[in-house]
């Protein structure tokens, strides 16, 4: 039996995070093979993810990603402190589910430690997620997810790394150069494997997040065979952008709501809804699929809420963030553009005829299972 190491950014309190992380050990595991979450906790991620923000290690945070208007950002994540107690209970959501449901290695928290313990694994495999993303490892890329130092002795895989968008013209030698150490390396976008195929002539192949590694059956088998939301007709608004269009979001989630006839339930710490429904403040991962599954619509600005509702075969819009070549790409894949709303733009109420789309879908689904695959029987 193959023991292979998975490296993504399942300790984030986020629910694409840790449902992409857990979708990819299931299938790994039905393949066979001994999967295993490698326990790393960059401080990165442990100081984002902590029920309480100190304010000065967030700007400064801020600042080495190098994201836009840091002084807001940290002024807007120091506020949500007044909400402890419900992002207490958030985190202790997340903590059960990965207890109960990621087989983890044990905890590594900086590359010297990493190093001493990924010897034991036959093959590494780096993503899904915005691992390759400087803004999110605070300002510079960590070598741990490229794997740097590894022996040669592991096979040294990526499965649908992403770096959030297009790596920039500046960063480009040095994403050539790290991962010049793969054996082979796949991206979760189209447009970032193609890019990454001109840096670095390795081949890069563009396949799904692991989210779609598992289909509707197995994830409604495992959380939502009694789902408790399916009581009432709602839409779910889940957003996940900052930027100063989200207050049209917000309108145009009303808007929906009102013309489906439907209440809101909103996935947040506030309500910024007018209509009738309620706000889901703390709750972990597997009420997350149940509330997409649930749904008569989902209204979103979050990439992976809008893969769970391909999946699941929701009508959905995804009011478009800052920032988002990753959702574009999705939907290109899925030819449902016409699903994006952009600011100053009207919601479009056309139905996504889900039967005409199943042939395709099992034919992307397919490709990247066989990347998968190949990559084990070496």
């Amino acid at each position: 039996m193959k023991k292979v190491g998975i490296l993504t950014f399942h300790c984030a309190d986020n629910y694409g995070a840790v449902l992409q992380c857990y979708a990819m050990q299931k299938y790994l595991e039905s393949l066979g093979c001994g999967a295993e979450v490698i326990n790393y906790i960059p401080s990165v991620l442990e100081e984002k993810y902590r029920p309480y923000t100190p304010f000065l290690k967030t700007l400064n945070g801020y600042k080495r990603s190098g994201l836009k208007r840091p002084f807001f950002r940290a002024v807007k994540s120091y506020g949500r402190n007044i909400y402890f107690i419900k992002r207490s209970k958030k985190h202790g959501s997340f903590e059960r589910f990965r207890k109960k449901y990621l087989k983890l290695s044990d905890v590594c928290k900086s590359h010297k430690e990493f190093l001493e313990i990924v010897g034991k694994y036959d093959l590494i495999s780096v993503g899904s997620d915005q691992v390759w993303s400087k803004r999110i490892s605070g300002g510079e890329y960590d070598k741990v997810y490229f794997l740097d130092g590894v022996d040669n002795t592991v096979k040294k895989i990526s499965y649908a790394a992403s770096a959030g968008s297009l790596i920039e013209k500046n960063d480009e030698a040095e994403i050539a150069s790290l991962v010049e150490n793969f054996d082979c390396i796949s991206a979760r976008e189209e447009s970032l494997a193609k890019q990454l195929t001109e840096l670095t002539g390795k081949g890069c192949v563009g396949v799904l997040d692991p989210v779609f590694l598992l289909n509707y059956e197995q994830w409604i088998n495992e959380f939502s065979k009694k789902n408790p939301y399916k009581k009432k007709k709602y839409i779910l608004a889940y957003n996940v952008s900052i930027e100063p269009t989200i207050d049209e979001y917000f309108k145009l989630v009303d808007e929906v709501a009102a013309k489906l006839g439907c209440e809101i339930y909103e996935v947040g710490a506030t309500k910024h809804f007018k209509g009738k429904g309620k706000v889901l403040d703390s709750i972990g991962p597997e009420e997350f699929i149940q509330l997409i599954e649930g749904a008569e619509f989902v209204f979103t600005t979050s990439f992976h809420a809008t893969a769970l509702a391909i999946l699941f075969e929701k009508q959905f819009n995804v009011f478009l963030p800052d920032n988002a070549s990753r959702i574009i790409d999705i939907l290109k894949i899925f030819k449902l553009e016409n699903k994006i709303i952009n600011s100053g733009e009207e919601l479009n109420y056309q139905t996504i005829d889900y039967d005409k789309l199943s042939e395709m879908n099992e034919h992307v689904k397919a490709k990247s299972k066989e990347y998968i695959i190949q990559n084990l029987n070496y």
